[in-house]
C-alpha cells in the first residue's frame, strides 16, 4: 500500500513568498496525476521480495498498457519477466462496445447481415 499526494497544506499556505515552517511535509510527488497508479504498483513490485518475500510474476490489467511498461522498464525481479493477463471483464466490455459500431460503420452488406445490433446483449 502507498499513498501519492501532489499537494501539501502547509507549504501551500506559506505560498512562494516565504519558506513554510518545519514540518512533515506530504508532498511526494510531482508528476502527472495520471501517472500515480502506475508509479504505485510499480513501487509495490519493486518492493514485493523484501516486504512479502514474493515475486509477482503475472499482473492482471486491462487494456491500458502505460502501467505494464513501466513494471517491464522497471525490472522488479533479475531474471524475470512478468507477464501481463488481460482481465477478462474488460476484454468483454471493450468487445460488445464494438459490435454495435461494427455493425453501424460497415460498408460490405455480406458482412453486415452477420452483425444484427438487435442481436448484441450488453
Amino acid at each position: 500500500m502507498s499513498v501519492k499526494n501532489k499537494y501539501c497544506c502547509i507549504c501551500a499556505r506559506a505560498g512562494k513568498k516565504k519558506t513554510p515552517k518545519e514540518h512533515d511535509c506530504y508532498k511526494n510527488f510531482n508528476d502527472a496525476s495520471t501517472a500515480m497508479e502506475s508509479t504505485i504498483i510499480t513501487e509495490g513490485f519493486k518492493q514485493s521480495l523484501d516486504m512479502h518475500g514474493l515475486i509477482y510474476s503475472r499482473f492482471i490489467a486491462d487494456g491500458d498498457s502505460s502501467t505494464y511498461a513501466k513494471i517491464i522498464n522497471a525490472r522488479p525481479y533479475p531474471g524475470i519477466t512478468v507477464t501481463k493477463i488481460y482481465c477478462r471483464n474488460h476484454l468483454l466490455r471493450n468487445y460488445s462496445n464494438k459490435l454495435p459500431q461494427m455493425a453501424s460503420n460497415t460498408k460490405n452488406l455480406t458482412q453486415k447481415k452477420y452483425i444484427v445490433i438487435k442481436k448484441i446483449y450488453l
